[in-house]
């Protein structure tokens, strides 16, 4: 190793070309060690997000889309706003050449002159990456013979993440919608009765029952501050005079009392301190 290096540095002396020396022991001061911790990180997360059953002798098959996914990731140096793939290959085709979880459990279709009469339909394998070869095809190992096959149509089972489905609204809106057209639009070869029989008025029912759950709802107008009712004002107990009297003095019929005259009231007592009227002597 030291020969080589002597023998490269003797090379570099003769051609004038200039030279540095990385660190010992420092890879991230190497763009090409940088690189390779890059890929083993990319690597192993992609063995950790395997399903557990899957046998890790087929790790070579893996390393295709690895290197895929990888350079789908990175930014070309080139031109950064491309990703390093697209700088080398062009831009990558999802739709010619689908990808998904490597390691993952699928079932394989088997064309009818793959198979026996009375053999199932699909087989087990494994998702090892995409078929660059073939339209809309994938990379799969199979269980039984551990050979490598091609199919183009596979049921996925993921072990980490569960496939979408549809929720329960949309299922019971989608078999409302269903409902609701078959009670509108009768089929003389389905097998709802036809209208002319007893059960037309309990379909005439459900057809009410189950609106278009497509349509939208009418807009309802909200009651502003101006709108809201405002209850009738009291009567009056005495009513106004007319409009003619509007000067006359307003007079009342009632006969004025005349108010008692006040009680007499007692003279307070003297207080201790307060001293005795002079007028009265003993």
């Amino acid at each position: 190793m030291l020969r080589h290096l002597k023998e490269l540095k003797a090379y570099f002396n003769e051609e004038d070309i200039s030279y540095q020396l990385t660190p010992a022991y420092m890879h991230r001061r190497n763009a090409a060690e940088r690189a390779i911790q890059t890929f083993k990180d990319h690597f192993k997360a992609i063995l950790c997000s395997c399903d557990p059953r899957f046998p890790l002798f087929y790790w070579c098959l893996l390393i295709p889309q690895a290197v895929l996914t990888l350079n789908l990731l990175r930014t070309s140096r080139l031109n950064p706003k491309l990703s390093a793939w697209s700088c080398l290959n062009g831009p990558y085709d999802y739709d010619a050449h689908p990808i998904a979880p490597l390691g993952t459990h699928v079932v394989m279709h088997q064309k009818p002159g793959q198979r026996a009469t009375w053999a199932p339909s699909g087989i087990d394998g494994w998702y090892v990456g995409p078929d660059f070869e073939r339209y809309r095809c994938y990379t799969c190992i199979n269980w039984r013979t551990h050979k490598v096959v091609h199919p183009d149509t596979v049921a996925w089972f993921p072990h980490q993440v569960h496939m979408p489905t549809s929720s329960t609204t949309e299922v019971l809106s989608q078999a409302i919608a269903d409902l609701a057209e078959a009670l509108v639009q009768h089929d003389p070869s389905a097998l709802l009765p036809p209208n002319q029989s007893f059960s037309s008025p309990t379909l005439s029912r459900l057809n009410d029952i189950f609106p278009d759950p497509n349509a939208e709802p009418a807009p309802t107008c909200k009651p502003g501050p101006s709108s809201k009712s405002v209850p009738p004002a009291p009567l009056l107990r005495v009513p106004e005079p007319p409009a003619e009297d509007a000067t006359t003095p307003r007079t009342s019929n009632r006969q004025s009392l005349p108010c008692p005259p006040p009680a007499p009231q007692p003279p307070a007592p003297p207080g201790p301190h307060c001293p005795a009227d002079p007028d009265l002597h003993p």
